[in-house]
């Protein structure tokens, strides 16, 4: 599991200059796909907004928010106009700093987002789906988010939504695949670190948590997207020069500039 700390995000960005695959991570989610992750909201997280995953700008991920519900976002775009929308589960305040899987689906045919979130620590499961009427808003020039939404000093801790939790696994694949399938793939995958048992296919990244480095989790898909911290924006939070080197160390709460 990894432990993404308050004012740490990690991302996982197009870094493929190396072309260790032709999978285009960038237009991933603007058409059809299947995304999911695992995670624990710590009890620091007392705001009203946390980001466990997305990508910025019109957010599209998934939030905690109100202190009692996690949210399913995105905007699409009717004659220009940016919508809001969402798929929220009410979960009370009581139960949200459990154990949760959330896997969402996106049928781009028929302008549908499908989601499901499960409780680990009691099962509960929870499900719903929206149609939208526009064009999806275009992610295609955003990273993929963790622990943070967006981050510019003048914007509100709303759209900041720094989040402090534990992640177990997070993966996302350009098919449509049905929640049992996607269960079942992490069932039998589990206990995995590198090779994984009875892969699906078309598979973009599969960020695996049990086994890390101290900046990187690795993606178990073979596409080398692999969610790593996220040094430039970590020194942005805390106006270090870019030419400075940072030395954070993750499992604790202190940064070293040399």
């Amino acid at each position: 599991m990894l432990k993404i700390l308050h004012k740490r995000p990690w991302f996982i960005t197009n870094n493929n200059s190396y072309r260790f695959t032709d999978t285009n991570v960038w237009e991933s989610t603007q058409k059809d796909f299947t995304f999911y992750v695992e995670f624990q909201m710590d009890e620091i997280n007392t705001g009203d907004t946390h980001c466990i995953f997305c990508r910025p700008g019109k957010h599209m991920g998934v939030f905690a928010k109100n202190r009692n519900m996690f949210t399913w976002d995105f905007w699409d775009v009717i004659d220009g106009k940016s919508n809001f929308n969402d798929i929220s589960f009410y979960v009370g305040r009581e139960n949200l700093y459990k154990r949760y899987v959330m896997i969402v689906s996106h049928d781009s045919i028929s302008k549908r987002f499908k989601a499901k979130l499960t409780c680990i620590d009691d099962n509960k499961t929870f499900s719903k789906e929206i149609d939208y009427i526009g064009g999806l808003h275009d992610y295609s020039d955003t990273p993929f988010n963790f622990g943070i939404a967006n981050y510019e000093h003048d914007l509100t801790d709303e759209h900041k939504a720094i989040c402090q939790y534990t992640l177990w696994r997070a993966g996302l694949f350009d098919e449509l695949y049905t929640f049992q399938r996607i269960e079942d793939f992490l069932e039998r995958n589990k206990d995995v670190k590198r090779n994984l048992v009875k892969p699906l296919a078309n598979s973009i990244f599969l960020i695996n948590t049990n086994e890390l480095t101290k900046y990187k989790a690795y993606d178990n898909s073979g596409n080398c997207f692999n969610l790593e911290i996220n040094i430039g924006l970590i020194k942005k939070i805390y106006d270090v020069e870019p030419w400075r080197t940072l030395d954070v160390n993750i499992l604790g709460d202190e940064k070293t500039f040399i």
